[in-house]
């Protein structure tokens, strides 16, 4: 949440805040193991800031009166609104004036990697062709 004293973010900033939403966007549909991990952890309660629905760009949805927002489809709302903030670091780009807070330091994020075993091919010895070449005839 922007007050009058703070500059807005620049480009950079901007940038990262906005590739924030499309991690958690992925992290919802693809790593749910790893959101469930992290929400036991989180404490708190929503003292709706709006300053999730800010992060890098004002939510549509979102509408304000005075210190207080409320979202117009809340009822319906995206998930990972519904799940905001998913880790510690979520609260960095809010500015700490969400309510929430972790217990304990937050999981890293891994990709599941099956592990890779290489096995060498068998060497084949390669028939002869059934023309050979005019060098290799006689």
């Amino acid at each position: 949440m922007q007050t009058q004293t703070q500059k807005p973010p620049s480009l950079g900033q901007r940038f990262y805040l906005v590739l924030g939403k499309l991690v958690r966007f992925f992290v919802v549909f693809f790593r749910p193991e790893y959101v469930k991990r992290q929400l036991a952890l989180r404490r708190g309660y929503c003292n709706r800031c709006g300053a999730c629905c800010e992060i890098g760009f004002k939510c549509m949805f979102l509408e304000k009166k005075g210190e207080m927002s409320r979202c117009r489809i809340y009822g319906f709302r995206f998930s990972q609104c519904a799940l905001f903030p998913m880790n510690p670091f979520d609260l960095k780009s809010v500015k700490d004036v969400c309510s929430f807070h972790f217990e304990k330091e937050p999981q890293p994020l891994t990709l599941p990697l099956p592990p890779v075993t290489v096995k060498p091919a068998p060497f084949k010895k390669m028939p002869k062709p059934a023309v050979l070449p005019p060098h290799e005839r006689n």
